[in-house]
């Protein structure tokens, strides 16, 4: 898995995927805050971003629609396979197993 976004639901996607066996975390990312660090992750610039050849999902971790829509039309502009990118609005911080089973 690939989260795309460093804000508050993306920070909340990382807590839960600590410590989860079932869910690897293969890269974060972020337009803006690209050479952070967060939670002991680096997190990429949009640049860096991997093949989605190479991954289950790229996780739009927004809670504007908007947004997660333009950032949709972005990586897909990249070269994304748009059946990989996956957003869902966050109701109080669901559970990232729950989003992406949700999108599939």
């Amino acid at each position: 898995v690939i989260i795309y976004g460093c804000g508050e639901v993306g920070k909340g996607f990382i807590r839960q995927i600590q410590g989860r066996k079932n869910i690897h975390l293969i890269q974060w990312v972020d337009k803006f805050q690209g050479g952070s660090e967060w939670f002991g992750y680096h997190i990429d610039t949009l640049n860096d971003l991997i093949s989605s050849d190479d991954i289950d999902y790229i996780v739009i971790a927004n809670s504007r629609a908007e947004a997660a829509e333009s950032i949709r039309r972005d990586l897909i502009e990249c070269g994304h396979n748009e059946k990989k990118i996956v957003w869902k609005e966050p109701i109080s911080g669901p559970p990232l197993y729950d989003v992406l089973f949700q999108m599939t």
